[in-house]
């Protein structure tokens, strides 16, 4: 008998292609992308007050390039990372300001 989250995400799911399951994200760092950034990694367009990255010192016109030593090279592949984290887990994060690369650390929050 298949599980019925299985049967669900196999229905109607073109044969040869596997169904999209991805966990949900599960944490937050309190950043707004910039949506039309177009460049290598994800370009901060707004740092909300009290939040794990406001607390890491990131500001809005940053641009995160790697989080945990994995490098995020878009928006997709940011969201991808913070999918396979954990709320209470500190992160490393790579970022760049004024054409300078900088780290910090921050302590993701329950989404």
């Amino acid at each position: 008998r298949q599980h019925p989250l299985t049967a669900t995400a196999l229905a109607g799911q073109p044969r040869g292609e596997a169904p999209d399951i991805t966990p949900p994200r599960r944490v937050s760092l309190g950043t707004q992308p910039d949506y039309t950034w177009n460049g290598k990694g994800v370009r901060l367009d707004d740092v909300r007050d009290g939040t794990p990255a406001a607390q890491a010192g990131l500001q809005p016109g940053d641009i995160i390039v790697e989080v945990n030593g994995t490098p995020v090279e878009s928006l997709g592949a940011y969201a991808q990372v913070l999918k396979q984290l954990q709320p209470g887990e500190e992160i490393d994060i790579r970022y760049r300001r004024n054409d300078e690369d900088s780290r910090t650390r921050a302590r993701l929050n329950v989404r």
